[in-house]
């Protein structure tokens, strides 16, 4: 068809010619518009293997020269000769890799700050975390692979530091219409005695983040300090 002829910047002059499948490959190999192959000759030979009936399918991808990306499927057509379907994924893949390194960059910036963050998404799964997130509730990043529910995160936190009420605060602020009203929790004493502030707020897209800081050497520090204080005077 037209947008077959065009993919391949084949003139229909030459494609009236009915060239075969071989011919094809050829021209396109003289025009740098086929995936670059150490032995041509084999590869081309593999790809006509399909006109010799049988069963066999083509399923493949074809990064061509230009940079375009391909998935190429051939199958037996039930009237003889090959069926086949050439899908460009340049823009799908381009996406994807831009996608992807936004979420690259997303991980190393949280990975900078101090604070534990951690941030779910409207259904309830963690989209992303820091490693100070998974230090501060003594999580391995095998626990929290594979975008957890929330309530499996506060089960896995209850078993490694034991139950508070600090994920049933993070529980009602992801559910609610308007978490501002859970907004901050200046100073919350943890099951396992550290003091920990929590904060939250709704993303654009509909997602909370949790963010905690943990004070307890802070604390420590300012109550030994007045102390110290207490005893000189």
């Amino acid at each position: 068809n037209r947008a077959c002829r065009n993919l391949w910047g084949l003139s229909e002059e030459w494609l009236v010619a009915k060239p075969t499948q071989g011919e094809v490959f050829d021209r396109l190999r003289e025009t740098r518009r086929l995936p670059e192959q150490p032995n041509f000759s084999a590869w081309k030979n593999e790809h006509l293997e399909l006109y010799e009936g049988g069963e066999r399918k083509i399923d493949e991808f074809w990064y061509l020269p230009d940079g375009q990306s391909l998935r190429v499927m051939a199958r037996p057509n039930l009237l003889g000769g090959v069926y086949m379907l050439f899908d460009d994924i340049s823009e799908r893949l381009r996406l994807e890799t831009s996608l992807a390194m936004d979420a690259q960059v997303q991980q190393a910036t949280l990975d900078t700050l101090e604070d534990g963050i951690a941030i779910f998404g409207s259904d309830g799964l963690l989209k992303l975390h820091n490693s100070a997130f998974a230090k501060l509730w003594r999580l391995q990043e095998s626990d929290l692979a594979g975008k957890p529910h929330l309530k499996t995160v506060a089960r896995l936190a209850a078993s490694r530091v034991g139950r508070d009420s600090l994920w049933d605060i993070v529980a009602a602020s992801v559910n609610a219409s308007e978490p501002e009203r859970y907004g901050d929790w200046s100073r919350v004493e943890r099951a396992d005695g550290r003091i920990v502030s929590l904060s939250m707020s709704r993303l654009p897209d509909g997602a909370t983040i949790v963010s905690f800081k943990d004070f307890t050497d802070v604390e420590r520090f300012q109550a030994g300090l007045n102390e110290r204080t207490k005893f000189a005077n």
